[in-house]
């Protein structure tokens, strides 16, 4: 999925990483969202750039006893670059 602004560019202040929370009851409730990481903002030279991340699994991965996420990130670009990485967001509430 991919978010335009009306113009057609894309926007450089989008989350890239966030978790969202439901409250209220089921025909009244609202969504917050809470942002984990912010989009890198890299509009390169074509639409074609962007980040990609999936396969989240949550794991104790300090084991300090809370749940932190670990994640695949794809950033890729139009002229075929592409960089892979599996990052770990550490729990700070704990």
């Amino acid at each position: 999925m991919q978010c335009r602004h009306w113009d057609g560019s894309l926007p450089v202040n989008k989350a890239a990483v966030f978790w969202m929370e439901y409250s209220g009851d089921y025909e009244n409730g609202t969504w917050t969202t809470h942002v984990i990481k912010w989009g890198d903002g890299f509009q390169g030279l074509g639409e074609l750039n962007g980040e990609k991340w999936d396969q989240f699994i949550f794991e104790d991965v300090d084991r300090d006893g809370d749940l932190d996420i670990v994640a695949n990130c794809e950033e890729f670009s139009f002229i075929g670059f592409v960089y892979i990485a599996v990052v770990w967001f550490e729990n700070p509430l704990a």
